[in-house]
């Protein structure tokens, strides 16, 4: 028996490095307590590797084998050798480092009082930093809240990225010290702390990657106190040494109250944007095409959001933003994410490299063609499922992989419009749903073209308060924005088809009592109140707070001073729902783009909550519904709630 075990394994060994696999062996069985002993190597090299794990026991359980517990889905982290205390009995193993490397599945049975070493070889299938890819994560929080149920830390966080193949993350806030941070980096890793900025609702959050100083605190409530905060910092935190990244940009998706990027609507308009766009989904793809097609330059990048102390949290790098670079710096890192040089994935292990006429690579810049050769080389563990580029937000070109796997290459020839300023980027997916994302290669019009004109109107009715709580007060949330050198005539709200109220610039602000700026001012009440981004009698940018009581149909309509009108949807507000409720409408409009958001939540019931605040208690309605419909050109895409689901609260 113990001969064919061993012809058994020889024969396996033998099949692996023929077709290239990652392989364990049980090189070692002794008495003691009942338990597994797991030693991790990359197989060319030999050398230990950091590496994620998942044990699960004879009982259902999961083992640890890191000794600060374990995932909801049972991973813990360790480097080269970890050991886990198991019952007899059937277990199951699965090793990773990252998407680079395959994974090694395996099982074996427990004897009792017997502790059995598994040497297992981790095979390297592709190493993108050869072909100047290096991966980062740019939202990791080691230990967002002070008590956590996983003993996590600075140190265990860096293991993790370093487990999952990445070559940076940015830290971006915890209740640690930072004293010790950069002994934590090695030669092939660099990690650095810059905390996540919240200027308020209304605007979003962003990942400032390379600010060296945070911001001092007298000139950061300076920037935040007007309309369009953001504009303000960007400038500032660049200047610092910093990029600004705009991370969950539609979170949550059926609302743009808080942490969503509802700024960045309004950015595109005026052409002045943040750095990269953390894309998650596809709808968040969407409202990315979008923000280019407004003739804006803005990268991808991919995050997880992280919260390492939390049983249910994503890994570092489970989506991740890839940077050409020529060397492990994360000075350098930053550097290639501003100028757009980035390729995003949700953790692959998918990958497209491409490029145009053989030297143009994303993030670059060209000049007019009217053909130009794009070429997509595809890598991919996986049968990959689809392989396209994309143009101005349109699919012009699919390839046919056939489910293949493995080294794929792809071309075609691409007609440019000699008219407009046009962007290409390309799209992979495999068959389990990764999918693979490429900064722009942008290519400049024939000749020198004016901005089209562009607008965004953002409508919300809710009951929230300025942070995250409920007031029983709901208030309607204005933000309107057009492109100069058109400029806002009015901005009006209407219900059931009668105008209620109506605002023009001539007419001046008026700011709260308690002198926060209106919609997106930090903390506290929301009170009725307007401000203009100019002063004066022209302006391009609108937002204001506006008390509802009655229920009716309502929506914003806006005109300018070129005679054009644009109308949000209508949403409809039902005043004796007994629950907290919100109703979301936007759209963005451009050259050849539309983008409409509808969404709808609720949640707490009215009655027990505090009549102005309820102190702690997050807003995530439970009762919700969104969609997303987008249209570039003659492509209209939709996604969201399926037709059977009630949209009767919305009507254009």
């Amino acid at each position: 028996m113990m001969m064919m075990r061993a012809l058994a394994v020889y024969f396996w060994l033998v099949f692996c490095s023929l077709v290239g696999a990652s392989t364990w062996e049980k090189v070692g069985e002794e008495a003691g307590d009942t338990a597994l002993v797991l030693r991790v190597t990359d197989s060319a090299t030999g050398q230990a590797l950091p590496f994620r794990a998942t044990v699960k026991t004879s009982d259902g359980q999961y083992a640890d084998g890191s000794g600060r517990g374990t995932y909801s889905d049972g991973r813990f982290f360790a480097e080269g050798e970890t050991r886990c205390m198991v019952p007899p009995g059937e277990v199951s193993i699965e090793i990773g480092a990252g998407p680079e490397y395959r994974v090694a599945s395996f099982g074996y049975v427990a004897e009792s009082g017997k502790v059995a070493t598994w040497a297992v070889a981790l095979e390297r299938w592709i190493d993108l930093s050869e072909r100047g890819w290096y991966s980062g994560d740019n939202h990791v929080h080691s230990k967002h809240d002070q008590h956590v149920p996983i003993q996590t830390d600075l140190s265990y966080a860096a293991l993790q990225a370093r487990a999952q193949g990445l070559h940076f993350i940015t830290e971006a806030g915890s209740n640690v010290s930072y004293d010790q941070l950069e002994s934590l980096s090695t030669p092939t890793f660099a990690i650095r702390h810059c905390g996540e900025i919240r200027p308020g609702p209304y605007v979003g959050h962003f990942n400032p990657a390379g600010l060296h100083q945070p911001l001092p605190e007298d000139l950061y409530e300076k920037l935040i106190q007007q309309p369009l905060p953001a504009q303000a910092l960007y400038p500032e935190i660049r200047k610092r040494g910093g990029i600004v990244i705009h991370t969950h940009p539609l979170m949550p998706r059926h609302q743009l109250h808080w942490m969503g990027a509802s700024q960045a609507w309004s950015d595109a308009v005026l052409q002045d944007m943040a750095d990269l766009f953390d894309v998650d989904a596809n709808h968040t793809e969407r409202l990315w095409f979008a923000l280019l097609n407004l003739g804006n330059r803005i990268g991808v990048s991919g995050h997880t959001d992280a919260a390492l102390g939390r049983k249910k949290t994503p890994s570092p790098g489970d989506s991740r933003v890839y940077c050409r670079a020529e060397r492990v710096d994360y000075d350098h890192f930053v550097e290639s994410m501003g100028q757009g040089r980035t390729m995003a994935t949700n953790g692959g292990p998918i990958f497209g490299l491409f490029s145009v006429e053989d030297q143009y690579l994303p993030g670059d810049r060209m000049a007019w063609q009217d053909t130009v050769q794009a070429k997509l080389e595809v890598h991919s563990l996986a049968p990959v499922a689809s392989a396209a580029i994309y143009q101005n937000g349109q699919r012009v070109a699919a390839f046919n992989a056939e489910k293949r796997s493995g080294a794929l290459t792809f071309e075609q020839q691409i007609s440019i419009p000699a008219d407009r300023d046009s962007w290409l980027v390309a799209r992979t997916q495999d068959v389990n749903g990764k999918w693979c994302l490429t900064s722009p290669i942008y290519i400049a019009a024939k000749e020198k073209q004016a901005p089209p004109a562009a607008s965004s109107v953002l409508f919300q009715i809710c009951n929230a308060t300025r942070f995250a709580t409920l007031s029983r007060d709901y208030f309607a949330h204005i933000l309107t924005t057009v492109r100069a050198p058109e400029t806002l005539k009015s901005v009006s709200l209407y219900r059931d088809g009668e105008r209620v109220r109506s605002f023009s610039p001539g007419d001046g602000d008026r700011m709260p009592s308690d002198g926060k700026i209106p919609t997106s001012g930090m903390w506290g009440d929301y009170e009725e109140g307007w401000i203009w981004h100019t002063a004066g009698d022209a302006g391009h940018h609108f937002q204001g707070d506006i008390p509802i009581v009655e229920a009716g149909w309502y929506r914003v309509v806006i005109e300018t001073d070129s005679g054009r009108q644009i109308r949000s949807s209508e949403v409809h507000f039902d005043a004796s729902i007994p629950r907290s409720q919100s109703l979301s409408v936007a759209k963005l409009q451009g050259l050849d783009t539309e983008l409409n958001l509808w969404g709808y939540g609720e949640d707490i019931e009215l009655e027990k909550l505090h009549p102005k605040l309820n102190p702690g208690s997050w807003w995530y309605p439970k009762e919700i519904y969104w969609r997303v419909q987008t249209k570039f050109g003659d492509s209209d895409n939709t996604l969201g709630w399926p037709v059977e689901q009630p949209v009767e609260r919305f009507r254009e």
